[in-house]
């Protein structure tokens, strides 16, 4: 859906620097997102620490990632469309369109990893980044909507990956 609707606005539009930032982070988004999904093997933790609740809630709350990650497809879709005019609804509906389906990822990531994350930082910045991203819908425009929840979902993904690849020298050489 997101590819289809910036391929339509550059046949369709000139691209305004409004519609080219939306696109810039839609992609920063959604290759956070990505990246944040594959962070962290969570198969080790599965065969040698769960128990059945957290096999069930594994198992399970990939459906909410899933529906979630097709959601914000759609939201990136409506606001490349409504950046460019073309979409029907207000900009507070499309911000909220926009936003909501970004923190319901990040809020179905953060049940399904919890148990892998309880004892790592992510425990409390992922919903601390969820309600954040929540908030930026209610910022001025769909521009700096967009650059808020690219901004919150890139740095999430830095600072995670900042974590876990600076632990990972002193685990290794035992300090």
């Amino acid at each position: 859906a997101t590819v289809n609707s910036i391929k339509d606005t550059m046949a369709a539009h000139a691209m305004s620097a409004g519609v080219l930032t939306v696109i810039v982070c839609a992609l920063v988004i959604v290759l956070s997102l990505w990246w944040l999904y594959f962070d962290k093997p969570s198969t080790e933790h599965l065969i040698h620490e769960s128990n059945l609740l957290q096999g069930f809630l594994w198992a399970y709350g990939h459906y909410f990632i899933f529906a979630s990650a097709a959601a914000v497809g759609v939201g990136l879709s409506i606001a490349v469309e409504f950046t460019n005019g073309s979409a029907k609804i207000s900009e507070a509906a499309s911000q909220w369109a926009f936003v909501l389906p970004v923190a319901a990822y990040l809020a179905s990531l953060w049940i399904v990893h919890f148990f892998i994350l309880r004892k790592s930082i992510a425990s409390w910045l992922l919903p601390t980044v969820t309600l954040l991203v929540s908030a930026s819908a209610t910022l001025p425009s769909m521009v700096a909507t967009a650059c808020v929840t690219a901004l919150l979902t890139a740095g999430l993904l830095g600072t995670l990956l900042y974590r876990y690849y600076d632990a990972k020298p002193r685990e290794l050489h035992g300090v």
